[in-house]
């Protein structure tokens, strides 16, 4: 079989495997979108540079088969300026082998394999950082992202896979992500202005400050069920959640229960507090919710509440108990 350059004896070695199913790979590569040169080896490079591997493995073409491992690359300062470029291997696109710590492999193409035909995108993997939470509940549901060049993204959680969450993700433009965050803007809205009508999908699946692909998306981000159902749900700039955000967290089915005497019903702060068999429980109302005229302190009421978790300042999980609907007992 030919190879794409030219190989010493007894290359590709025996221990490669013979490419049979489709696979994915990652590359780093200068060019966007990328060319044949990026997919030159080292030798081809540097014919006349001395190398720490073995001359079989210099003549063939250094891939990753996780993307975090490539990526992390990048942040060497002799690869400062490259980018992650997603493969698409098909059948008889040659032989590989691991041939690092991590996992790199060396690949080496053979002649007749057209590299460029077979790039999903043709072009860079768009990937962007989480740059703020803005909603969670047990787990991240909505939070601002900004790729390397200072762009600015939404991401919507949509469903998860196996232990993944997945999120639908948009583009925005700086000064309406400022209206959203200042309550002007609904979601809705927002994410069906992404410039060009582009969206995408990633896959959390690493740590939360872990880089996260975003895979294009073709099909109409409105004719998905992926946007919010109503114009009704809106970041609320205070510390108290809106309606909309304790009706999402009702609608999730963990409303929380409980029977007890009154302790506490301070109309003023909205603060309360339940003597149930358990203990002592306390909460707060909200915007739009019953409030608490009329409650008779060490009179027995059930309370029905919405628990919204946020991140406090040191990113620990903190829950607090909104009231829902109130009952005499």
């Amino acid at each position: 079989m030919t190879y794409r350059e030219p190989l010493p004896e007894c290359c590709s070695p025996d221990d490669a495997e013979e490419i049979t199913t489709p696979r994915i790979l990652y590359r780093l590569v200068r060019s966007n979108p990328p060319t044949d040169n990026d997919f030159r080896s080292q030798r081809a490079e540097r014919p006349t540079a001395r190398f720490n591997v073995s001359e079989c493995q210099a003549r063939g073409v250094s891939v990753y088969v996780n993307f975090h491992d490539a990526e992390r690359q990048t942040r060497r300062p002799k690869l400062k300026g490259l980018a992650v470029c997603k493969l698409d291997l098909t059948t008889r696109a040659g032989r590989i082998r691991k041939t690092g710590g991590t996992s790199h492999h060396t690949w080496w193409p053979y002649a007749d394999y057209d590299i460029l035909a077979n790039l999903p995108n043709g072009e860079f993997m768009k990937i962007v950082k989480l740059n703020e939470v803005l909603e969670y509940y047990d787990g991240i549901l909505l939070f601002a992202a900004c790729d390397p060049i200072g762009g600015n993204y939404l991401c919507e959680a949509i469903d998860a896979v196996g232990d993944y969450d997945r999120y639908a993700v948009v583009g925005v433009r700086p000064e309406r992500m400022a209206d959203f965050r200042a309550g002007q803007v609904d979601l809705r809205t927002l994410m069906l202005e992404s410039p060009g009508g582009e969206w995408y999908i990633t896959a959390a699946d690493g740590a939360i400050d872990d880089p996260l692909v975003l895979e294009p998306q073709h099909k109409p981000l409105t004719e998905t069920e992926y946007l919010p159902g109503g114009d009704d749900y809106f970041l609320s700039p205070e510390e108290t959640p809106d309606g909309g955000t304790i009706r999402r967290a009702l609608e999730r089915g963990k409303v929380v229960t409980l029977t007890g005497l009154v302790e506490q019903a301070n109309c003023g702060a909205g603060e309360w507090a339940l003597l149930t068999e358990e203990g002592i429980q306390s909460g707060r109302t909200y915007p739009g919710g019953p409030g608490l005229d009329g409650l008779q302190v060490g009179k027995r009421y059930r309370f029905k509440c919405a628990p919204v978790t946020k991140l406090d300042s040191l990113s620990r999980d903190k829950q607090t108990l909104y009231l829902h609907h109130v009952e005499n007992v």
